[in-house]
C-alpha cells in the first residue's frame, strides 16, 4: 500500500533476475523468490510490517498459484490438440473413404475393359494407364487414413519376419516406378537380412521414402537403396542426387 516510487517499481524485477531474497527493514521492503518444482517463476515484493515467516508464507502461497495456473493452461492446451487431433483424424478418414469408392468403380471399369479384349494397342496402353493409376491413387488414399489411425492408435501391429531384399524388389516392382527401374541400385548386407515389423506399414514407409527421393532428385541421376544390419538394429536408407534441404526445412 502507499506510493511506489519508479524504484521501487523495479524491485520484483531485478529480485527475479538476481534471485536473491532481501530484507530492508528502513523502509519495511522485504523481497522473495517465487520457485515451484522446476525453479523460480517470480519474485513477490511487499512493503509494511509483516514478519519475516508471513512473507515467506505469501511467497509460498504465490507460487503455488502460478504454478496451478499454468498446469491449467498446459492441460487446457493438450486437451485443444487433443481434439484437433481427433477432428483431422476424422476428416481423413472420411476424405479416403470417400475417394476410395469412386476409384474402386474406376478400376473395376478399367480392368473390365482389359478383359474383354478386342482393344487396340493404344486403346489397350491407355486403360493399362487408367489401370495403373488407380492402382496408384487408391494406395495414396490409404496412407493418410492408416498413418491416422496411427496416431490414435486404432490400429493393431501384426509383425512378421520380413525378408528385406524382397520387400524392396516388391516396391520398386510397382507400376509408377517400372519405367525408371534403372535409376535404382539396391545394396542389402546380407540377402537374407529380416526385421520382425508389419509388412504393409514398412513397405509404406519405404515407399514414401523412394516417391521423395524420385521426385526431389536431379532427373536421371541414381538413387540407392541400402539396408544393412548396426548392431540390433536393422537401417534402411535412401540416397539420392538433388538440391540440398535447408536446415530450416529438416
Amino acid at each position: 500500500m502507499g506510493n511506489w516510487t519508479t524504484e521501487e517499481q523495479d524491485l520484483a524485477r531485478n529480485c527475479c533476475v538476481r534471485e536473491v531474497a532481501h530484507d530492508d527493514l528502513a523502509t519495511g521492503t522485504s523481497q522473495r523468490i517465487l520457485e515451484d518444482g522446476s525453479g523460480s517463476v517470480g519474485a513477490l515484493v511487499v512493503r509494511g510490517k509483516l514478519s519475516p515467516l508471513v512473507v515467506d508464507a505469501l511467497a509460498s502461497l504465490s507460487a503455488i498459484a502460478i504454478d496451478r495456473h499454468q498446469s491449467f493452461e498446459k492441460e487446457e492446451k493438450a486437451d485443444v490438440a487433443r481434439r484437433g487431433e481427433e477432428l483431422r483424424s476424422a476428416v481423413m478418414d472420411a476424405l479416403a473413404h470417400e475417394i476410395k469408392q469412386p476409384l474402386t468403380t474406376v478400376y473395376a471399369a478399367s480392368s473390365g475393359l482389359l478383359e474383354m479384349g478386342g482393344l487396340t494397342d493404344l486403346q489397350r496402353n491407355l486403360v493399362q494407364m487408367i489401370d495403373d493409376e488407380a492402382i496408384r491413387l487408391k494406395e495414396l488414399g490409404t496412407r493418410p487414413l492408416l498413418t491416422a489411425k496411427l496416431n490414435t492408435e486404432q490400429v493393431g501391429l501384426e509383425k512378421d519376419e520380413v525378408n528385406l531384399l524382397e520387400l524392396i524388389s516388391e516396391v520398386l516392382a510397382g507400376p509408377q516406378l517400372v519405367s525408371q527401374r534403372n535409376r535404382f541400385k539396391v545394396v542389402v548386407d546380407e540377402p537374407e537380412l529380416s526385421v520382425c515389423v508389419n509388412r504393409g506399414l514398412l513397405a509404406m514407409i519405404v515407399t514414401q521414402y523412394i516417391d521423395n527421393a524420385r521426385k526431389y532428385s536431379t532427373p536421371d541421376t541414381p538413387i540407392a537403396i541400402v539396408g544393412r544390419k548396426s548392431h540390433t538394429d536393422v537401417v534402411i536408407s535412401v540416397h539420392n542426387f538433388g538440391s540440398t534441404v535447408r536446415i530450416d526445412d529438416s
